[in-house]
């Protein structure tokens, strides 16, 4: 580690440098942050701005999209404000979720289609099709209506 006086004879401006940290980015690490420290679930970038292959182990797809900055979270789970892929809740039965910052709730972003559900409007719940209904209550799968 070194230390180098950046100021003049008596100055106080200091910046530490150490060898094991560079300015590029390779082995996981931009500098000396972790990929994922930019961006989250990132196990390899390019840069601090672009990830090239997203941590498995944390419900993320397996590859980031081409030039992509984020690391997609698996169906069924969505990315939380802490960066952390948790499961959608089951009781709003989305295929698809996101976190909806301004609520700080996960809102369905698609529905499951073999469970005859959609996103109705204002809803962010996965809700039976039209013609359908649920067959008892918190079952997740839609049933044509007998009415």
């Amino acid at each position: 580690m070194d230390l180098i006086n950046e100021g003049e004879i008596g100055g106080i401006i200091y910046e530490v440098t150490s060898p094991e940290c560079i300015d590029s980015c390779t082995g996981g690490y931009c500098g000396c942050r972790p990929c994922s420290y930019y961006m989250p679930g990132c196990a390899e970038c390019s840069s601090s701005t672009v990830c090239t292959a997203c941590e498995l182990h944390q419900y993320r797809v397996n590859a980031p999209p081409v030039g992509g900055n984020t690391c997609p979270c698996m169906d069924r789970f969505y990315q939380n404000d802490a960066g952390i892929c948790v499961p959608c809740p089951l009781q709003k039965n989305c295929a698809t979720c996101t976190f909806n910052s301004s609520s700080g709730l996960p809102e369905c972003a698609t529905c499951a289609c073999d469970q005859h559900r959609e996103v109705v409007a204002p809803s962010t719940d996965c809700e039976c099709m039209a013609g359908f209904a649920v067959a008892s209550p918190g079952d997740a799968y839609c049933v044509a209506d007998a009415r």
